[in-house]
């Protein structure tokens, strides 16, 4: 009964607000009311026909438009993917090479390993530029991958009779640890293949 009275009151009080006012009550400050009291200011609103004063609001969560900015293949990104891409097609060449001078057991070990390095470099290419979830944790895996598969050619090489350097592999070392950091500590990295992107959820109608 005195939540009857209370809502009589509040009747009796918004009538006298501002259309202004009451389009506030149901919008911006909605939250700050029970439902009943709401029900009472959007019977106010239609009684003076007034239904339709407030556009719908949509309700965004967990957005700013700085964070999406670094959304998106982009910055040092880009110089990642085609890094990677290059990488991938020398090790096809080098395993064509192989190929075309004539297999031993090493040589054909050779073109196995960069067949590794290879095609899943490729594939890792186009996951990242599609930005396919998890795509970040597949290039990681292949960085890892490639400082293995380097280490294995290198001795292939060596078990050839092919002179190589030990700068080789330190080169490739480092150049893989630089990207794998990139890939663990970089934002746009984060965002674009670990976070959703945001979608508005249904709009929300200032008025049943």
């Amino acid at each position: 009964m005195a939540e009857n009275d209370d809502l009589a009151a509040l009747a009796s009080s918004c009538s006298t607000w501002e259309i202004a006012e009451l389009v506030r009550a149901t919008t911006d400050e909605a939250s700050t009311y029970t439902p009943e009291s709401l029900a009472v200011f959007r019977r106010e609103l239609e009684r003076r026909g007034a239904t339709e004063v407030a556009p719908p609001r949509l309700i965004f969560s967990s957005f700013t438009p700085e964070n999406d900015s670094l959304r998106g293949v982009g910055g040092w990104l880009v110089l990642m993917i085609l890094g990677i891409a290059l990488r991938s097609v020398l090790a096809s060449v080098e395993g064509i090479r192989f190929i075309v001078n004539g297999l031993t057991g090493a040589g054909l070990l050779v073109v196995a390993l960069d067949a590794a390095i290879a095609i899943p470099g490729l594939l890792t290419c186009v996951m990242l530029v599609r930005q396919r979830p998890s795509a970040d944790r597949i290039a990681l895996c292949w960085y890892m991958l490639n400082v293995v598969v380097v280490g294995f050619i290198l001795a292939a090489t060596l078990a050839l009779g092919r002179n190589v350097r030990a700068s080789t592999f330190a080169s490739s070392l480092g150049y893989s640890l630089i990207w794998i950091t990139y890939l663990r500590k970089s934002e746009r990295v984060r965002l674009t293949y670990r976070s959703p992107r945001p979608q508005p959820e249904v709009p929300v109608e200032a008025f049943d």
